[in-house]
């Protein structure tokens, strides 16, 4: 079985350069023209750090999941006896990762082996840059991507319960996308995004005795939304029985998920099952955003 982890990709529009593109384009379509254009050409390339990656499309899952390989091609020197001598033959590997899209909710998953790079984060950077550059390049447009990290709430609050100390706390938003604004954090989020056009959003709390209490009934909101997809968190903390304070972060808490080794053997039914239940983790669902109509645009 392969162990996938699960991210939210969010798509909005920069302020930093005007824009040829109608500022009230369906996000969502333009990153689905992505996907699409990969499907018709079986696979699209792009070069990082001067590696070659691929997206080899595999198939649709359904009308909204599509499947992908994401390659990273690699060039190995071997020392091979060849005669009387040693000679170094060149070749090229492929490690690679399986990539799970469902475009309704702006869920991903990946499996989670480090074959391709040493830490998943590397893998999901390299992709948020692939779809940053080519949602520009087909759109016209200034829209920024970010993928961030989906998890249960209740990782956050073992991490608290299970602190002596807590030094601080960083909660960093992105800018509003998927969710509506009836709940208290993502309705203050929108209200400080309308009033400043902010790109990233940040709350700081410190206490230099690490005597930070983190009420669970006042940051519950707050989790949810980052917990969701929305956003990160950072937390210095000194943990029971230790004598060094660490600094714990949301990228190492992505739900993960355990689905077949052969992609062949991933069902319809089986999928959108974990799709509907990372959307609705948190009481934040993307699917019921967009059906409400209250997935903001950009005015």
């Amino acid at each position: 079985m392969a162990i996938y982890n699960a991210y939210r990709i969010f798509i909005t529009q920069s302020e930093d350069q005007p824009s040829l593109f109608d500022g009230n384009v369906d996000k969502v379509q333009a990153f689905k023209d992505i996907l699409e254009r990969i499907k018709s050409k079986d696979k699209d390339s792009f070069i990082i750090y001067n590696a070659i990656h691929y997206l080899i499309f595999k198939k649709m899952i359904n009308n909204n999941i599509y499947l992908f390989t994401f390659v990273k091609e690699e060039r190995t020197n071997t020392p091979k006896l060849i005669g009387n001598d040693i000679q170094i033959i060149s070749d090229y590997r492929h490690p690679n990762h399986q990539v799970f899209i469902d475009i309704e909710t702006q869920i991903l998953l990946i499996d989670s082996h480090t074959a391709a790079f040493d830490e998943m984060e590397t893998a999901i950077d390299r992709l948020r840059y692939y779809f940053q550059k080519s949602i520009n390049k087909i759109s016209n447009a200034n829209f920024n991507i970010r993928v961030n990290q989906i998890f249960e709430n209740k990782e956050f609050w073992k991490e608290v319960s299970e602190s002596e100390k807590i030094y601080s706390l960083e909660l960093i938003f992105n800018e509003p996308n998927l969710f509506g604004g009836d709940k208290e954090a993502s309705a203050f989020v929108k209200e400080v995004h309308q009033q400043t056009d902010f790109n990233e959003f940040r709350i700081e709390i410190y206490n230099r005795k690490g005597n930070l209490n983190l009420i669970k009934k006042n940051f519950a909101d707050w989790i949810n939304l980052i917990a969701s997809g929305a956003g990160k968190f950072r937390m210095r903390v000194l943990q029971k029985n230790s004598s060094k304070a660490i600094k714990l972060r949301s990228e190492d808490t992505a739900q993960k998920e355990v689905l077949p080794d052969n992609t062949e053997l991933i069902d319809d039914s089986t999928l959108k099952k974990i799709i509907e239940k990372l959307d609705k983790m948190n009481s934040y669902s993307a699917k019921k955003s967009r059906k409400d109509g209250r997935r903001g645009r950009k005015k």
